[in-house]
């Protein structure tokens, strides 16, 4: 049976929604809107041998914001009928501190979108049958116990989202969109007898079903994986220095500028105040947009209602733009980059990224290796942090290689990487010619999990800190 919501197949919430929109306004509010959301999640948990956990979820709520200039309040009910808004906007809306002399707002007529799926969906989730998405678990682990003979331990979890959205507001938006999400998470160990190694990866696509229904796509994720848990066995210590560095994985420029681009971090931030500057390379351009067909961080609109769109924070090294929501937009007197983004109703929306990346430069991708001579190689960063008001960061390279005169030997594996945002931008001394795409995956921060994606040619950074 096909997933369903009243968000979606109705209008019978929009009016007493609208009532309740009204209801702060005038009472110090200059801004209300609601968002609404229907959600279901199925997961299945594979512990090597069978299922051993399975459970549906269902959510289904609204949230309500408000503003006074740049004085926010938020709350969330379980409740989406006429008496459960009536009594969030009344309570929300009697909060102190208001702005006593907002003028009186009322709201505008509303223009209704109701968006085209953002990534077409072949085989929807909901119509799937377990024992299909049970036999899909068993040929991943038996494609890492094949691939392998040191792998001692494999398991997997299932999980995928079928989310209707609605956003509602006081200037008139009145936007829908369904998404979804399909996600595995393998973990694997290896073993030679003496030692053990480990890796696990999160693959989440912006598709049904149809993205893990053959084994040639969950080849593509496991053997990778036990790849590199085999690499773990026989990785070698780099020696510690400053040193080029070759990089693949987007997940580098998402930790590296991505939040300290946030127009939610940027107060003191080390981008702050820097638009039309050179914080860059000549050869970095750095774009985000949910606008790319079949990557998890693209959606038609962004958790305000505005429209998704392909937003340039870096040109050619000179900084253009930040990733703004509405609070960034009445901070910052910029417009909005349909960057408010949240996990769901229960939180309140702040800028976050969507598909995150660098553009393709003109360097021949397999020019870049030969080029050092001893220096690391970059193939995975497993995590990092970076401080958005200092920039400083620290990075695991969970898998790659040492290079030595131009040539991939020895595999690594978690090695430390730190420097500033801005000094690792400015030292990227070549961008290659093709892009190495990440898999979709969750980020966390002020307004919960979401899903992004970052990708990027291979760079070369011509120094950093190493071990």
């Amino acid at each position: 049976m096909a997933f369903s919501s009243s968000i979606m197949d109705s209008t019978s919430w929009v009016d007493p929604a609208l009532e309740a929109l009204s209801l702060p306004l005038g009472r110090g509010a200059d801004f209300s809107e609601l968002y609404f959301e229907d959600n279901v999640q199925t997961r299945l948990s594979h512990d090597g041998s069978q299922i051993s956990a399975s459970s549906v979820t269902h959510m289904h709520g609204a949230g309500l914001y408000l503003m006074s200039g740049t004085e926010t309040r938020y709350g969330y009910t379980n409740g989406t009928d006429a008496a459960s808004l009536r009594r969030l906007a009344e309570g929300l809306g009697s909060m102190v501190p208001w702005r006593v002399e907002a003028p009186v707002s009322t709201v505008q007529p509303v223009t209704e979108i109701t968006y085209e799926p953002a990534n077409p969906i072949l085989r929807n989730p909901d119509e799937v049958p377990t024992a299909d998405k049970k036999a899909m678990l068993d040929q991943a682990i038996a494609i890492a116990h094949a691939y392998s003979p040191k792998v001692v331990d494999a398991h997997a979890d299932y999980q995928d989202r079928m989310q209707d959205v609605a956003v509602l507001n006081s200037e008139g938006t009145f936007s829908r969109e369904r998404r979804v999400v399909t996600t595995l998470r393998f973990f694997v160990t290896v073993s030679d007898g003496v030692k053990s190694s480990g890796n696990w990866t999160n693959y989440s696509f912006a598709a049904g079903f149809e993205a893990l229904d053959s084994e040639e796509a969950l080849r593509q994720i496991v053997e990778p994986t036990v790849q590199t848990a085999l690499d773990g066995l026989v990785a070698k210590p780099i020696k510690a220095g400053y040193m080029p560095v070759v990089v693949d994985s987007g997940t580098f420029i998402h930790e590296d500028c991505g939040h300290p681009l946030e127009s939610t971090h940027l107060k003191g931030g080390v981008f702050a105040g820097l638009v039309g500057q050179q914080v860059a390379s000549p050869l970095v351009t750095v774009c985000d947009g949910g606008v790319i067909p079949g990557y998890v961080g693209t959606n038609a609109m962004s958790d305000e209602g505005v429209p998704s769109a392909t937003n340039v924070l870096i040109e050619d090294g000179v900084l253009r733009n930040y990733m703004i929501d509405r609070l960034g937009s009445r901070q910052l007197g910029m417009p909005q980059t349909a960057a408010g983004r949240r996990q769901d109703y229960r939180f309140a929306p702040v800028a976050r990224m969507t598909n995150t990346y660098v553009r393709r430069g003109t360097t021949p991708t397999e020019d870049i290796i030969p080029s050092v001579d001893y220096g690391l190689y970059v193939r995975e960063v497993g995590g990092g942090n970076v401080d958005p008001v200092t920039g400083k960061f620290n990075f695991l390279a969970s898998s790659g290689n040492i290079i030595e005169h131009g040539e991939l030997t020895d595999p690594i594996s978690n090695v430390n990487m730190s420097g500033r945002s801005i000094d690792a931008l400015k030292r990227v001394a070549a961008v290659g010619d093709r892009y190495f795409r990440d898999t979709g995956a969750l980020c966390g921060a002020d307004s919960g999990l979401i899903y992004v994606t970052a990708f990027m040619p291979r760079i070369l950074i011509d120094g950093m800190q190493v071990g």
